[in-house]
């Protein structure tokens, strides 16, 4: 016992991993009290140890104790020749049943390991296997809940925020989409936000770090659209310079084909043809130059009619429909709309360095009632709008006549009565919306007896159940 305070100054304890790779390396001096530690002599002395030991010990999953290392056959090594050493001890850290890590000591000095010090290190060697098991749970569960954060950032970026039911069934799709490398098509009307999706997917995939290239078909001229997308070389025409075209420009990256239906049958075929053998020709050249690049396509057309009537090939459509997107309306998300008006008020707030206003029940309400043709992106320019011409810290419903009513009016004969029920049973139930269900703060929002509510809702078929407020 006396050698634990005196002569057992234990050179290092190491942990090594299953491999076993080193994750730490710790000084400690041996005491009676048990292990205190202390400062290497230097991060090289630290690093010095007997890996044939450290080995051994993982090899075998067991306790491994040398008495003198140059008179055993086993321990004698040209690292245990170089370093000096005599004593060597190395007892595994055992999780699950299975070796983990290494606890290692040694010194210069033969025949100083004895049980005592064995039984310690074995001590030692269960807490700092439960301290690592529960050190890389902690890490994983971090690095989890980073990667939530990442992936929640990146969605609210794109605008795809809320918690409906149409907007919930495409997420999982996106992300499977962003971690492979095949080829998307985004449908989905003008400004349901299909170009921030094709960009979302590109920048949470593989291809993050290289060039992402948008490509609007409709703005490209149809004559000159090949030598756009293929390149095209100095001197074919007069005054015409030498390009690489975006094929070219994305090369290792995403190519973004945004309203792919514009582009002439003529052209398709030259897209299939590169899409197919993955290399373009530029206009005045015979070489094919190879290229690696993803594609992303997007149309707010019926691409089923285009095929039918003739506009769209059909082997094109086949070679980009390998994963379908289709993005919802607003309308069909009614429900996301607070929520994301809330978040473009929050984003025009920091961008021009205001208070972020307070969304009144009544400008939600409004919001509620409107028809979006132009969806999401006509929302977002709606609160931005709404927040230059607000004087005030909240934001109020205009007091301007709204268009969605005559709309409604000339959509076809109706029955006075049955618009008038259709536009009740709509307020009532954007007031449950807004205040999460709450009757009573519904009524009063709409001027009625809280019996009165319920007798509608009856009457209306509309659930009483009560929403949770998000957190």
């Amino acid at each position: 016992m006396s050698s634990l305070g005196g002569a057992l100054v234990g050179r290092k304890v190491l942990v090594v991993d299953d491999e076993p790779y080193i994750l730490k390396i710790l000084s400690f001096k041996l005491r009676l009290t048990g292990m205190i530690p202390i400062e290497a002599t230097s991060a090289e002395e630290a690093l010095q140890f007997s890996r044939n030991l450290v080995q051994r010990v993982v090899n075998e999953a067991r306790s491994i104790r040398v008495f003198d290392a140059p008179r055993d056959p086993h321990a004698a090594t040209r690292s245990v020749e170089e370093l000096r050493l005599r004593a060597l001890l190395g007892v595994p850290m055992f999780l699950d049943g299975r070796v983990v890590g290494v606890v290692y000591l040694d010194s210069r000095r033969p025949g100083v390991f004895g049980d005592v010090e064995l039984k310690l290190l074995d001590a030692f060697a269960m807490m700092m296997a439960v301290a690592l098991d529960k050190s890389r749970a902690t890490a994983q569960l971090a690095s989890e809940n980073l990667e939530l954060r990442r992936e929640r950032r990146a969605l609210v970026r794109a605008g795809l925020i809320g918690s409906s039911r149409a907007l919930q069934k495409i997420i999982p799709l996106i992300q499977r989409a962003a971690s492979s490398q095949a080829t998307v098509l985004l449908t989905g009307e003008t400004g349901t936000g299909k170009g921030r999706v094709a960009e979302l997917i590109h920048q949470s995939g593989p291809r993050a770090n290289k060039p992402f290239v948008p490509v609007n078909c409709p703005a490209l001229e149809k004559n000159l659209l090949i030598s756009e997308l293929f390149g095209i070389l100095e001197g074919v025409a007069v005054g015409v310079k030498a390009s690489p075209g975006l094929f070219r420009a994305a090369d290792q990256g995403t190519l973004f084909l945004d309203e792919i239906t514009e582009i002439g049958l003529d052209q398709q075929g030259a897209l299939l043809a590169a899409v197919e053998k993955g290399e373009v020709t530029p206009v005045g050249s015979t070489k094919p130059v190879p290229i690696d690049v993803r594609i992303i396509a997007a149309t707010n057309r019926d691409l089923k009619g285009a095929v039918e009537s003739g506009r769209f090939r059909e082997d094109l459509l086949h070679r980009l429909d390998v994963i379908r997107i289709e993005l919802p309306p607003l309308r069909e998300r009614r429900g996301d709309i607070p929520e994301l008006a809330r978040h473009f008020a929050t984003q025009f707030a920091t961008r021009d360095g205001r208070p972020v206003p307070e969304l009144a029940a009544d400008f939600l309400a409004d919001l509620m009632q409107r028809d979006w043709p132009g969806n999401v992106r006509e929302l977002e320019n709606f609160v931005e709008r709404a927040m230059v011409m607000s004087k005030g810290d909240v934001l109020h419903a205009a007091r301007t006549p709204k268009t969605r009513v005559v709309r409604v009016l000339i959509q076809g004969p109706q029955k006075l009565r049955e618009l008038q029920e259709a536009r009740e049973k709509q307020a009532i139930e954007t007031a449950l919306r807004l205040f999460f269900g709450n009757q009573s703060k519904a009524a009063d929002y709409l001027g009625l007896k809280e019996s009165t509510l319920r007798a509608k809702m009856a009457k209306y078929g509309i659930q009483g159940r009560r929403k949770p407020r998000p957190e």
